[in-house]
């Protein structure tokens, strides 16, 4: 189940837009912080777009890490999970995450 991060992590997220159909958040991290979130977090499925070169490492639920670099303007997609990501390079990290909403159901 994703938290709500601009709950969860008011200090570094922001709400930019939010709709029925989308919510876009940008997010800010300082080196040694949290990339997307804070500590181990889910998230719901999500585009994001990255507004500054950032390098992470990225840790999964069973302990498995990785290190990856991202160039500004670089876009990828996430499907929902659980991770930790931490900003490990030398200057603050910007993205924005694009959640795309599930239609409402008539009833």
């Amino acid at each position: 189940m994703a938290q709500d991060a601009a709950k969860a992590a008011a200090q570094n997220y922001k709400v930019v837009l939010e709709n029925d159909r989308a919510r876009v958040l940008e997010y800010t991290s300082k080196p040694h912080e949290g990339v997307c979130g804070v500590g181990m977090h889910s998230h719901p499925a999500h585009l994001t777009i990255v507004l500054g070169p950032a390098k992470v490492k990225v840790t999964l639920p069973d302990g498995t890490t990785r290190e990856s670099e991202s160039k500004r303007e670089s876009v990828f997609w996430n499907e929902a999970g659980t991770h930790s990501v931490e900003n490990v390079g030398t200057t603050n990290s910007r993205s924005l995450h694009v959640i795309i909403k599930e239609p409402k159901k008539d009833k």
